[in-house]
């Protein structure tokens, strides 16, 4: 018996570790009966249930396997509880066996330390896991809500691109529309062809001369020498061409300078009529 493997450990409600009272009695080898031994040794040491050990009840059973009437008493001794049983043997094995408890118990205790060490550790893991999970799920709502507002956005930008292609449609059938009238009137005021004041007047059921007049006061001609002259802001724009005429009168030749309105000069005269109110007779008909 100088092994503590003759001592097996048993573990209480709160998986402490214990040995039991017979056990204990059996290799200490203690003569007297394990009920008288163990109600003097608790009150020599003073030992108090749920303290120092805890009361077993357990079943006797023969060796058939068939079980008996009466109950076995039994503790489940502390470790410190034994170490103080030990000391108080004076004898070789009482002595021995407490020293083993000693070592056995140091052994629990670093296992103890080791193991609340491995938990501190790994709660410490389990502590960061869960604030990196905190912050992942933090991340990840931002990015929810920024995926929230582009996904706004984009339907947005799809709305205002829908509007724009149909404003293109429109302006692309008004372009195909416009287009003769464009490349007609392109054409008008390319032409080299000039218009004297009274044929664009008639365009207006006007007079040549009440053009003349209505042009002079919006200050675009004046007369100069008997002849119609544009002002200094309407000349060399491409709006009228000077034509000069030769005639003989009583025998001698005089020159007469014309002005005559171009096709560009013609759609400055329709501009101003138009300021003022008046539409080519034209489109009053229509």
């Amino acid at each position: 018996m100088n092994e503590l493997t003759a001592v097996s450990y048993e573990y209480d409600q709160n998986n402490r570790p214990g040995i039991l009272g017979t056990q204990l009695h059996r290799v200490l080898g203690i003569m007297t009966d394990y009920r008288h031994w163990f109600q003097r040794i608790c009150l020599r040491l003073e030992l108090k249930e749920r303290r120092d050990y805890t009361t077993l009840v357990k079943k006797v059973r023969r060796g058939d396997g068939v079980e008996m009437p009466g109950k076995k008493i039994d503790h489940l001794l502390t470790i410190t509880a034994a170490k103080e049983i030990c000391l108080v043997q004076s004898s070789p094995i009482g002595r021995m066996l407490r020293r083993q408890l000693v070592a056995a118990e140091q052994k629990i205790q670093q296992e103890a330390e080791v193991s609340q060490q491995e938990i501190n550790y790994y709660q410490q893991l389990l502590q960061e896991s869960n604030e990196r999970n905190l912050q992942l799920t933090a991340d990840l709502a931002v990015q929810n809500q920024a995926l929230a507002i582009q996904t706004v956005r984009l339907a947005q930008q799809d709305e205002i691109m829908e509007k724009q292609s149909t404003v293109i449609q429109k302006q692309s059938k008004t372009v195909r529309q416009m287009k003769p009238k464009v490349d007609y009137c392109d054409r008008v005021l390319n032409s080299k062809d000039v218009l004297t004041a009274t044929a664009i007047a008639k365009t207006y059921d006007w007079s040549g001369q009440k053009l003349n007049t209505f042009l002079k006061e919006k200050g675009i001609q004046y007369k100069c020498d008997g002849s119609w002259v544009l002002y200094a802001r309407y000349t060399g724009k491409g709006y009228v061409k000077y034509i000069t005429y030769i005639r003989k009168f009583d025998g001698m030749e005089r020159t007469r300078i014309v002005m005559k309105w171009t096709q560009k000069g013609r759609q400055l005269i329709d501009r101003k009529m138009r300021e003022a109110g008046w539409i080519p007779k034209d489109e009053e008909e229509a």
